[in-house]
């Protein structure tokens, strides 16, 4: 990623942070290049102690321990982040098909 250390390490967790956040598919990017990006930044937010995961207490427990649940966070947060940030010009219907299905799995019974 080309990451700078800043002195101030909560300000390099910030920014990390945002850039995660902020992270989008190229026009020409592979999905394959803008997953490997988009980790790339959650392990820059993790190298300076942040966390990029969603609540853990969010996943049903029957998923299995607590270290299970954070795992799953994590992934579900990577999973949404992906969504979010594809190229909407050309995967739009297939990111709105996935947000449909995510929405209708987070309203299944655990």
């Amino acid at each position: 990623m080309n990451y700078k250390n800043k002195k101030n390490p909560l300000m390099s967790e910030l920014e990390a942070k945002e850039q995660f956040y902020a992270c989008k598919q190229d026009h020409n990017e592979s999905p394959e290049d803008y997953m490997h990006k988009l980790r790339a930044w959650a392990d820059v937010v993790k190298h300076f102690g942040g966390d990029i995961a969603g609540n853990w207490k969010n996943i049903p427990e029957d998923v299995g321990t607590q270290e299970d649940r954070e795992d799953a966070a994590l992934d579900y947060t990577l999973a949404m982040a992906y969504i979010k940030g594809i190229d909407q010009t050309r995967y739009g219907v297939l990111a709105a098909e996935l947000k449909k299905l995510c929405e209708r799995t987070e309203r299944l019974p655990n």
